[in-house]
């Protein structure tokens, strides 16, 4: 084997940085490179969003008031009395956080709202939900309990409607 021999201008140049002119040169020399990646980067992000249907996020805020005077024997007696509807009893603060989760009042909203019911329309890029103004019809399943789920599928045909595709729990109906 014969020794390696590095001469001092090979040791140079093999530490020194690089600058910025020729990181420069070095991009530059593969363009096309840059742009391939570029476009495929922004087709796929399009592509992304026209396929995400949008989401809509509403949030309200209840304040309750919570009386802060201090207990006395006059405020013992009424609590004792509340009951009975003579004296009004002070709010707890914790029991109104617990009465607004409950599951029953959440089924009481989605009841009142009809948001057991979804509304889709085919379009180009997904099923786009219907709501409000928007639906042209409205469908209630008259004898399903709160766990069931049914379907169905409704298209236009000249003035009315055909009704297709029952489902009743996932399983086909007549």
């Amino acid at each position: 084997m014969e020794p390696i021999n590095h001469t001092a201008s090979q040791a140079d140049t093999q530490s020194q940085p690089l600058t910025l002119k020729e990181l420069w040169s070095m991009c530059i020399s593969r363009w096309p490179w840059f742009v391939v990646s570029l476009a495929i980067c922004l087709i796929a992000a399009a592509l992304y969003i026209l396929k995400t249907p949008p989401v809509y996020t509403r949030s309200a805020s209840v304040l309750i008031k919570e009386d802060t005077r201090g207990r006395s024997i006059a405020s013992d007696v009424a609590s004792t009395f509340s009951g009975l509807g003579l004296v009004q009893s002070h709010v707890n603060v914790n029991n109104e956080i617990i009465n607004f989760s409950s599951p029953d009042l959440m089924l009481e909203v989605v009841k009142r709202l009809h948001l057991e019911t979804e509304y889709k329309k085919d379009a180009r890029w997904y099923d786009r939900t219907l709501y409000g103004d928007k639906l042209p019809f409205h469908v209630e399943f008259l004898d399903l309990g709160n766990n069931e789920s049914a379907a169905l599928m409704v298209r236009p045909k000249g003035e009315g409607f055909v009704l297709s595709g029952f489902s009743r729990l996932g399983e086909k109906a007549a």
